[in-house]
């Protein structure tokens, strides 16, 4: 069989509900200072799941303040060094890693399927048809494989796996609902508890 992939842009409640539960781990592809869907990235750590994602919005957040490294297996570049990155990484004639190469090709003879050729060189080439990086995924993709290592390499243990889990889940209290609309209505409305 194929490896199925699906991509749910801009998720309603509905489907998050249906699909955090069931995930493990779930991969949060976006470039630093692009925006994190924290409708799915909350959820799936709230429900035992770590996440492969850049430090950035709400993944940072989740890092920083609450369960660190037990929820976040990081990777890319932050935000600050977003710009700093594209520079360095002018693609005139810099070769693919070899994943990426193979990828494309595999898309490219139609591997999966006829609608799916070119899609990957779509993302990694600019209206010219010039290979280009400004999202940055082949100056992350290094990075991402080693955050993948890491995180097949603690699945396999199922000790470690689950006590991060919970470590993570137990370090979500800040993103609670209750704590959330208690700010929201002080800091943004200026209501007072009244109780």
């Amino acid at each position: 069989g194929f490896l199925k992939m699906l991509v749910v842009e801009q998720p309603a409640l509905s489907v998050v509900q249906m699909l955090v539960p069931a995930a493990d781990l779930a991969e949060h592809l976006c470039l630093a200072g692009s925006e994190n869907l924290s409708a799915t990235v909350i959820p799936s750590v709230l429900n035992g799941g770590r996440l492969i994602s850049a430090l950035d919005g709400v993944t940072g957040e989740i890092h920083r303040e609450a369960s660190g490294c037990a929820a976040v297996f990081e990777f890319g570049c932050r935000e600050a060094q977003v710009e700093q990155a594209r520079a360095a990484s002018a693609l005139q004639g810099r070769e693919m890693h070899e994943v990426v190469a193979t990828c494309c090709q595999a898309f490219d003879t139609g591997a999966f399927g006829d609608e799916c050729r070119g899609v990957v060189r779509e993302l990694l080439c600019n209206q010219e048809g010039v290979l280009s990086d400004d999202s940055l995924l082949l100056h992350d993709f290094p990075a991402y494989l080693r955050a993948q290592a890491l995180a097949d390499s603690e699945f396999t243990q199922p000790l470690v796996w689950a006590s991060r889990s919970v470590q993570a889940v137990a370090g979500m209290g800040r993103f609670s609902s209750d704590r959330t609309a208690t700010e929201y209505a002080s800091e943004v409305w200026g209501l007072r508890t009244v109780v």
